[in-house]
């Protein structure tokens, strides 16, 4: 083990948290921890052996959580790393953390890492206390704290122990018994599965002992081989039936091919009589596109004709001259006299409905005189509007007062709920500075015992003499200053606590004032409150009687017919709490209405004057539009001329019409365009038909308008008509020419495919050829009809052959049940012979199996065996004892007593100490002084860690005073003693009160004292080590450099 970094917080005299890094103190082998007395010292070590076992020796095994706690704290932690070697000589760290709660449970923190690894991990075990000290450490408590670490007043236990109990922990430190410990667990496991292969062996080997007896394998082999004569029999029994299948299959192909050649034949004979058909049909085809190919070209010529005697000069001229008559001029003058006349209908009418408006004016002037008369004095309702208007001023105003003390009444309970929150604050906080104070007077008031307890150990040195054991401690009593500081330091500790219970009081006063003075405050709140509620059922009254005296004006209202809009304005107000200065705009909008009454009144007066005049001005325009009917009727007569005209131009188009009917007659083409003809003729006779109902339409204006327009309707179909019939003559000979073309295009496709028909017939006729002479060669081999004949062949052909294939699948399904006991038989053999095989191997494996169980029993019962019988393990515990702790202890021994002493072991096993000065005697342990007992234990520490460094589990050593007990010669030579061997790197702590070695400078120190709360504290002196110093001792390592080796 090889200590790494300790933390103590709240751990005996370390009442804040201190850090040791011994990484850096081991740099020079020894380190010394020292200080006066009771700084706190012998805490360090203490503090590494209760991180690892919970327990420390000063306490023997009183584990209570008292024990372990400063008296100041609530809790103490102690944090130890380390790192340890383990069986197979790796490096592993350890870090162990106890966690005392002063109220609470115990727990203890186990973490791990490997070389390898960069971050602890967690291990979770059972029982922590068991793993640690059987696992990791592999050394009991007692063990530990007699070798690893000597503490005070333990120096001789380890020197005084039996030679088993010194054999036992000499073997654990150096690491052979966890050696032992893992082979005796190995074999011991062995054994077990040794004991359980020989069980599963035995079981097999009893299977099997009647493997042979059972079947005989000569009777396996016999039927393998009938077995297989079965099979080959079968074989040639489907080659046979194979070879017959084929030769029928060739014969039902020979048939199937004479039935497709006659069957061919047939095919292409029908094949032949259809082509010759559909030659037929195209030649028809032929004959007819070539008749109306034929017809095609006549009707063309037909049409050409027509269209050159419907572009003749004469109906062109007709169509122009038709065109050419235009009576708009006189269809608009028509029409504007008609618009005028209407017009003069128009205002006759007005002036009538102007009439009868003037009478409704008078009657209604008459209606709201007498209205007005019995409406109101305007005084009086200028009076009322008045009184409401102050009426409600004066609400208004006493709802506003109740509204703002409302409001400066709830501003007071918000103030109030503030300070009583401030109040419950400083309540609140003054209640925890009294807990603290509470818990500081608890902290004196142990203090003060504490100081007490002190007080009488100091009465009890007081009256013990140099050379007494002390009561207390069990050490040794020296003559040494008591200090007189603990009275002093008691009545001071009283002087604070009085004044904390004093500044409790004192809190405790002025909690009780802030507490009457919230409830003062919560009595004024709720008297607002009171205060509040009553102006709100004032609000409420007052509302209440607002309403009534809406009630009062709208009963004094209501016998005001010309009033009920005041009241429903009122009643709206009150319904959705308007203003009351609607009331008084609703009286101001009467009045207008009154004013704009008496306005229309005057208005009406004036527009009967207006009336009259329009009247005469209509009569005037009367008579200007009879004058204009005048000129009117002059322009019809020239108008009748016109029309003349566009008679006889349609009776020259009802003349040329007739004229192509008489070319189309007997042509069915043409008589598409008969329908286009009757209409032109319908055109032309109507309007030849209508001019003379003009004429005599004359009189009058409208029914005339009417017969001119439905002329010029007529005239212009007339000429769209024309137009459009010598288009489509166009059309039509233009689509007979295309028509023409395609139906020639037709008559070459036709030609073409009777050629290409007639091709394929003579395709087929020489086929039919080849084919007659070898079917003929077939109907002569047969005397019935052929094509039957081979069709039953045929069938006869598939039935033979369908029963040769269910003969050769029942001989294939027996081929494969043969296989298939041929192949049961091979793996039975096979099988019995494995098993005789196996029979043979496991008797072998069980021969071996007991040589080995023999060999692991021997080692076995050696690693077992008790230090007191004779094994592998006695003689190296002897060996190590005598080579470690007597040659070389007792080497160490002689050189730092100046050569007076020695050590040697009895035949029992027990160390003797060789004593110069009685002529080389040896002398029992329990014989030696104090003095002596320390330096011989001090030489078996340092012999154990020299030669345990960098080897073993364990690579530290401590020891805890003692130096004390040693005169200055003897202590001068142990101080030159350690700093010979921390020259050959040496791990060892040292606890030391003594100034001579607090004067070596070789070696870092640990320097403990108490700060000004008493606490222990540490300061950390690290030294490099001196290489020359280490050359000077150079020679000394050849004792050291041999027990390494052996």
């Amino acid at each position: 083990m090889r200590p790494q970094k300790l933390v103590l917080d709240g751990f005996l005299s370390y009442g804040q948290k201190q850090e040791i890094d011994f990484s850096k103190l081991l740099k020079t082998g020894i380190f010394i921890i020292q200080g006066e007395t009771g700084s706190g010292k012998s805490s360090i070590i203490d503090g590494i052996i209760f991180a690892l076992y919970g327990r420390i020796p000063r306490f023997n095994k009183d584990t209570r959580k008292e024990n372990f706690i400063n008296y100041n704290s609530q809790k103490c932690l102690v944090d130890f790393e380390f790192s340890i070697r383990d069986i197979k000589g790796q490096n592993k760290t350890y870090k162990i953390t106890r966690h005392v709660p002063r109220n609470g449970t115990t727990t203890i923190d186990i973490r791990e890492k490997s070389e390898s690894e960069d971050h602890f991990k967690k291990l979770l075990v059972d029982d922590p206390q068991r793993f640690i000290s059987e696992k990791i450490i592999g050394l009991p408590y007692e063990s530990f704290i007699r070798t690893i670490v000597l503490p005070q007043g333990k120096f001789s236990e380890f020197l005084i122990s039996t030679p088993s109990q010194k054999a036992d922990i000499i073997l654990k430190i150096i690491g052979i018994e966890d050696i032992y410990s893992f082979v005796k667990e190995e074999t011991n496991k062995r054994l077990r599965e040794i004991e359980n292969i020989e069980k599963i062996y035995e079981q097999k080997l009893n299977e099997l002992k009647d493997i042979e007896k059972g079947q005989n394998i000569d009777e396996i082999k016999r039927k393998i081989i009938e077995t297989e004569n079965e099979i080959n029999l079968k074989r040639t029994q489907i080659q046979k039936i194979e070879k017959e299948i084929e030769e029928l299959e060739i014969k039902r192909i020979e048939f199937e091919n004479n039935l497709s050649k006659i069957n061919r034949l047939q095919s292409i004979k029908e094949e032949k009589e259809k082509i010759r058909a559909k030659i037929q049909d195209k030649t028809k085809e032929k004959i007819d596109l070539e008749n109306f190919i034929n017809a095609i070209s006549l009707k063309i010529e037909v049409l050409e004709k027509l269209y050159e005697i419907a572009n003749e000069k004469s109906l062109e001229e007709h169509a122009r001259e038709l065109l050419s008559v235009r009576p708009e001029n006189l269809l608009r003058e028509v029409s504007d006299l008609i618009k005028e006349k209407r017009e003069i209908n128009r205002k006759n009418e007005i002036l009538k409905e102007r009439s009868r408006e003037l009478i409704q004016i008078r009657s209604n002037i008459k209606e709201l005189s007498e209205k007005i008369k019995k409406l109101p004095d305007i005084g009086i309702v200028r009076k009322v509007r008045s009184d409401i208007t102050k009426l409600s001023e004066l609400m208004s105003r006493k709802k506003l007062i109740n509204s703002l003390k409302k409001k400066e009444i709830e501003k007071n309970i918000e103030e109030k709920d503030k300070v009583l929150k401030n109040l419950e604050n400083e309540i609140e906080n003054k209640q925890n500075e009294i807990v603290k104070l509470e818990q500081e007077k608890q902290k004196l008031e142990e203090e003060m015992k504490k100081e007490e307890i002190k007080k009488f150990s100091i009465d009890i040195r007081k009256n013990l003499k140099e050379g007494d054991i002390c009561p207390v401690c069990g050490n040794i009593f020296r003559d040494k200053k008591i200090h007189t500081e603990t009275e002093s330091n008691i009545e001071k500790i009283k002087e604070k606590y009085e004044s904390v219970r004093n500044e409790i009081d004192k809190k405790n006063n002025e909690l009780l004032r802030i507490t009457n003075k919230r409830l003062s405050i919560l009595e004024q709140k709720e008297s607002l409150e009171r205060e509040l509620n009553q102006i709100n059922e004032k609000l409420k009254e007052e509302e209440r009687k607002e309403n009534e005296i809406y009630s009062i004006i709208r009963e004094y209202t209501r016998g005001i017919p010309e009033l009920n809009i005041i009241i429903e304005k009122i009643e709206e107000v009150i319904t959705f709490g308007e203003d009351m200065s609607e009331i008084s705009e609703i009286l101001s909008n009467i009045e207008e209405q009154i004013l704009n009454c008496e306005k229309e009144i005057n208005k009406l007066n004036a527009n009967e004057g207006k009336i009259s005049e329009l009247i005469k001005e209509t009569e005037k325009d009367i008579e200007g539009i009879q004058s204009r009917i005048l000129i009117a009727k002059e322009n019809i007569n020239t108008f009748s001329n016109d029309l003349k005209r566009i008679e006889s131009i349609s009776s020259n188009c009802l003349k040329s019409i007739k004229d192509i009917k008489e070319i189309s007659k007997g042509n069915d083409l043409m008589q598409r365009i008969v329908p286009d003809l009757n209409n032109l003729e319908i055109l032309a006779t109507n309007i030849c038909e209508t001019i003379p109902k003009i004429k005599l339409k004359d009189e009058n204006l409208e029914e005339t308008q009417l017969y001119i327009k439905s002329v010029n309707e007529l005239k212009n179909k007339l000429s769209e008509s024309l137009t459009d019939f010598i288009r489509k003559i166009e059309k039509l000979i233009n689509k007979n020419k295309n028509d023409l073309g395609e139906k020639r295009s037709e008559l070459d496709k036709i030609s073409n495919e009777i050629k290409y028909y007639e091709s394929k017939v003579y395709d087929i006729d020489k086929e039919i050829e080849k084919l007659e002479p070898e079917i003929s060669e077939i109907i002569k081999s047969t005397e019935n009809d052929i094509k039957i004949e081979i069709e039953n062949k045929l069938k006869e052909i598939t039935t033979v052959k369908a029963k040769k294939w269910e003969d050769k699948e029942k001989l294939k399904e027996d081929l494969l049940l043969l296989n298939g006991k041929k192949v049961s038989l091979e793996r039975d053999l096979k099988e019995i012979e494995k098993k005789i095989e196996e029979k043979k191997d496991l008797e072998k494996k069980k021969m071996e199996l007991a040589e080995e169980k023999k060999i692991t029993t021997i080692i076995y019962g050696d690693f077992s065996a008790s230090l007191g019988r004779i094994s592998f393990k006695n003689y190296l515990a002897a060996y190590f004892i005598q080579r470690i702790l007597v040659d070389y202890g007792g080497k160490i021994l002689k050189e730092i007593s100046n050569g007076r002493y020695s050590l040697s072991t009895s035949r029992d096993g027990n160390i003797k100490i060789i004593d110069r000065y009685y002529e080389g005697r040896e002398r029992e342990p329990e014989s030696l002084s104090g003095g002596e007992i320390f330096i011989s234990s001090l030489s078996l520490s340092l012999s154990l860690a020299l030669n345990m460094m960098g080897r073993a589990k364990f690579e530290c050593f401590f020891i805890d005073e003692g130096f004390g007990l040693l005169d200055q010669e003897s202590l001068e030579i142990v101080i030159n003693s350690l700093e010979k061997l921390a020259a050959k790197g040496i791990n060892l702590g040292i606890v030391s009160h003594v100034e001579e070695m607090k004067k070596i400078d070789y070696f870092s120190k640990i320097k403990v004292m108490k700060n000004k709360n008493k606490y222990s504290v540490v300061e950390l002196e690290y030294e490099s080590p001196n290489k020359d110093y280490r050359e000077i001792y150079e020679s000394s390592n050849k004792d050291y450099i041999e027990i390494q080796a052996t």
